[in-house]
C-alpha cells in the first residue's frame, strides 16, 4: 500500500468514525463547570454519535484493505456489538452528580483510547507530502528498506525523532516550533524535519559521528561491542559538562544519557539515518552498509 493511499485511507477512517465529534464531547463532558442540563444533552449526543460511528465502522471493513489497515494498528474489539452496548448503557447509566466515575469504566477508557490514536494517525499520515521541502533548518531522515516499511514501523520511527528533538531542546536550551512531514518520493520512505538551527545541527552531527565508526569497516569491528562509543558523542559529552556545572542534577544527566542513546539506537535498527549520509559517495553502496551494520548487530545479540 504506497504512502499516498496511507494517508487518504485514514483520513476516510478518521471521518467516518467522527472521531473529532467524539472527542469533543468526550473533552467537554469532562469540564469542571459543566452545567447538568449541558451534561445531559452532551451524553445524548455521544451516544449518537456511537452509533452512528458503529454503522459507518462496520461498512468500512468490508473493504479488505482498510480492514487489513484497521486490524493491523487499532484494537477494534471496542468496536464489537457487545462492548458498544455496554458502552452506551455505561453513558446513560451515570447521573450528573456521579459523572467523574465515567472515566473510570474500562469501556469508556478504551473507547477515548481508541479515538486518540485515531486522531494521532490521522495527524501523522496527514503530514504525507508530495515533493521535497528541503531548505534552511530541515534535515531528512530516510529510512532505508528493500520494501515499502509497514506503517507502525513509520509511525515508530516517528516518534523516536520527536523524542530526540524534545531532548536537544532541553539540553541546547532551545525551544522552536518544528514540523515533521513524509515525502511520497521514490521506493525508500523519507522523513523531513524541519526545526532550529541547532536541533538541525545537532541531529545530524551525531549521526555523522555514527556514520564514519559504522562504515570504517576495521574501526567498526573493532568497536563493535564496545558500548562506550556512544558515550563519545558530542551531545553524552554536552550531558556530562552539564551535570558537573551543575545545571543538571546527576539524576537528570543519567536519564537524558540514556534515553538519547535508546533512541539513537532504535533509530539506527530501523535503518533510519540522515539522506546527506546515504547521498554521499555510493548511495547504493551507503545503503547495503546500514543493513549489513544491523545484521550483524543481530548476529552479536544472538
Amino acid at each position: 500500500m504506497q504512502k499516498l493511499e496511507i494517508k487518504e485511507n485514514f483520513s476516510k477512517l478518521f471521518l467516518a468514525l467522527f472521531t473529532t465529534e467524539i472527542l469533543e464531547i468526550i473533552n467537554s463532558i469532562r469540564k469542571e463547570n459543566l452545567q447538568q442540563g449541558t451534561y445531559n444533552e452532551l451524553k445524548a449526543n455521544l451516544t449518537k454519535w456511537v452509533i452512528e460511528s458503529k454503522s459507518n465502522f462496520d461498512n468500512t471493513i468490508k473493504d479488505n484493505k482498510k480492514l487489513q489497515l484497521i486490524t493491523s494498528f487499532f484494537n477494534v474489539e471496542i468496536y464489537f456489538a457487545e462492548n458498544l452496548t455496554k458502552l452506551i448503557a455505561a453513558i446513560s447509566s451515570f447521573p450528573y452528580a456521579n459523572r467523574d466515575r465515567l472515566y473510570s469504566t474500562r469501556i469508556f477508557l478504551d473507547f477515548h483510547t481508541f479515538h486518540k490514536t485515531v486522531l494521532n494517525m490521522y495527524e501523522i499520515t496527514n503530514s504525507i507530502i508530495t515533493e521535497s521541502q528541503e531548505a534552511e533548518n530541515v534535515i531528512m531522515f530516510t529510512i532505508v528498506s528493500k520494501e515499502f516499511p509497514k506503517i507502525d514501523l513509520i509511525i515508530e520511527v516517528l516518534e523516536i525523532i520527536k523524542n530526540l528533538i524534545s531532548s536537544i531542546e532541553d539540553i541546547y536550551n532551545e525551544k522552536t516550533d518544528h514540523r515533521i512531514y513524509l515525502l511520497d518520493t521514490g521506493s525508500n520512505t523519507n522523513i523531513g524535519v524541519e526545526s532550529g538551527t541547532t536541533v538541525v545541527k545537532v541531529l545530524f552531527d551525531i549521526f555523522k559521528e555514527i556514520w564514519i565508526w559504522m562504515i570504517n569497516r576495521k574501526h567498526y569491528k573493532q568497536k563493535l561491542k564496545n558500548t562506550e562509543f556512544l558515550n563519545d558523542l558530542i551531545v553524552i559529552e554536552k550531558i556530562h559538562e552539564m551535570v558537573k556545572s551543575g545545571v543538571l542534577t546527576e539524576e537528570d544527566g543519567a536519564r537524558f544519557k540514556e534515553e538519547f542513546i535508546r533512541d539513537v539506537n532504535s533509530l539506527l535498527s530501523n535503518n533510519t539515518v540522515p539522506r546527506k549520509l546515504l547521498l554521499e559517495e555510493n548511495t547504493q553502496s551507503n545503503q547495503q552498509s546500514l543493513l549489513d551494520y544491523n545484521e550483524i548487530r543481530l548476529l552479536e545479540k544472538g
